[in-house]
């Protein structure tokens, strides 16, 4: 929706996706104690989470002999049930910098419109950024917001053992449009990456792709055909995905509302009756991973 209303306003902002390297093995036992300290956590539940997560010796087996006890000083555990919360009130203390910078504009729609568009008297909310675990997208307004970013940044970095891996984050262009001004900035930020609709290939952001024209959407089109066992991974358990074919009645796989209802719309256009995909795939008009793929890809108009 962000990058629809920066295409009709022209809105000439950027976004980024930060990428942190090693995000849980980083996290330091120190900080996240002050942090949850801070949020009101009490004591004894602070020193809880310490002992279970940093109060341990690991021990290293090889060739069937263990070395001496190695301390674990900082990161939580993969796949324990309270690492992702606890990452994400260490990540929040970042995300709560930029929210409450009076200096970092980020994108409202309504940023250089002549005349403003209307909003029917309600105040147009502005979004400076967006998170969903470690995958950050921060929006901009110009590059001045770049250098508060960085700022941030460093500062986070600083105090939480937290380091962003430039290398693999990445920057787009909200309007679609190239700017050369972004291209300099983020150049100078050591950014490689900057999509826009003169680049050879779309962004992705939490799995999902983002073309800004025709020829970057038939090439994600084409990308997920060629692979219709990865697009199946996306719908069905793996233990189902692994063996399954498709038969020539529909399959009952629920999927979220919002994907049931692109792929409605993909398979009206086709000429499949809506109907077939009420909460199922069906393969008897369309191979299931066909409809699936144009769904992921379909941009608005």
């Amino acid at each position: 929706m962000v990058l629809e209303q920066a295409q009709c306003f022209s809105h000439t902002g950027a976004g980024m996706l930060l990428d942190q390297e090693k995000a849980y093995d980083r996290v330091n036992a120190v900080y996240l104690g002050a942090v949850l300290e801070r949020f009101g956590f009490p004591d004894r539940f602070v020193s809880c989470i310490n002992q279970l997560f940093f109060g341990n010796a690991m021990f290293v087996n090889i060739n069937g002999f263990f070395t001496a006890g190695v301390h674990q000083e900082r990161g939580i555990r993969q796949g324990d049930p309270l690492s992702p919360l606890l990452f994400d009130l260490a990540l929040e203390p970042f995300l709560l910098s930029i929210l409450q910078d009076p200096q970092f504009c980020g994108f409202n729609v309504t940023d250089g419109c002549v005349p403003p568009p209307l909003v029917n008297s309600v105040a147009v909310p502005t979004i400076k950024c967006l998170a969903y675990a470690d995958d950050v997208c921060v929006l901009l307004r110009d590059p001045s917001d770049l250098a508060r970013l960085q700022a941030h940044m460093d500062r986070y970095a600083a105090v939480s053992n937290a380091k962003f891996n430039k290398d693999k984050s990445e920057a787009f262009a909200l309007d679609g449009r190239h700017s050369p001004s972004w291209q300099a900035a983020f150049e100078d930020m050591n950014l490689q990456v900057y999509h826009h609709q003169g680049s050879g290939s779309a962004f992705r952001y939490l799995g999902l792709y983002f073309a800004y024209n025709h020829t970057q959407r038939a090439q994600i089109e084409e990308m997920l055909l060629s692979s219709p066992n990865s697009i199946q991974d996306l719908v069905l358990p793996p233990s189902t995905a692994a063996n399954q074919t498709f038969p020539r009645e529909c399959q009952n796989m629920h999927l979220p509302v919002r994907m049931e209802q692109e792929i409605s719309i993909t398979t009206e256009r086709e000429g499949v009756p809506a109907s077939s995909f009420g909460g199922a795939i069906c393969s008897r008009s369309i191979h299931p991973t066909v409809g699936l793929a144009k769904a992921m890809v379909e941009l608005p108009g």
